[in-house]
């Protein structure tokens, strides 16, 4: 069976597409999980939030994007992102307490910074341990 080279080409063609998407579609199904990266506790599982916990007070906070429930309260810092596993929306959110001192205002000022570095390095750890791009706005701050 001879194949001329138009119909070779178009065979080509068709085996890349199968295999980028076969690719993909591992990529998506297989590699992409929502694991917390080595060193967080789970905390909790209530009300459709996973809460997992390090050892330097860093909380992870796991949601389907359109729940509304959330774990952190005005006097925490931290950066959140909204990524895509198995074709669901998912909102992870980092973040830690800051010490609030109405005498030393520095000590909040510093626990900040130290809070929203922290907190980067934890989201950032949670995505390459997945496998996981930020999609929509990327990873931006707790209350954007």
């Amino acid at each position: 069976m001879e194949f001329t080279t138009r119909e070779k080409l178009l065979l080509v063609v068709l085996i890349s597409i199968l295999i980028a998407l076969s690719a993909f579609l591992a990529n998506e199904l297989i590699l992409k999980s929502l694991n917390p990266p080595d060193g967080y506790q789970l905390v909790s599982n209530q009300n459709g939030v996973t809460l997992y916990k390090n050892q330097y007070d860093v909380f992870l906070e796991v949601k389907e994007a359109n729940n509304p429930t959330k774990t952190y309260h005005s006097y925490c810092v931290g950066k959140k992102a909204n990524v895509t596993v198995k074709f669901v929306k998912y909102t992870i959110t980092s973040y830690k307490q800051v010490q609030s001192n109405p005498t030393v205002p520095a000590v909040q000022i510093y626990d900040s910074g130290v809070g929203e570095t922290a907190t980067g390095f934890s989201i950032r750890d949670m995505l390459g341990h997945n496998h996981l791009e930020a999609v929509d706005r990327g990873i931006v701050g707790l209350y954007d």
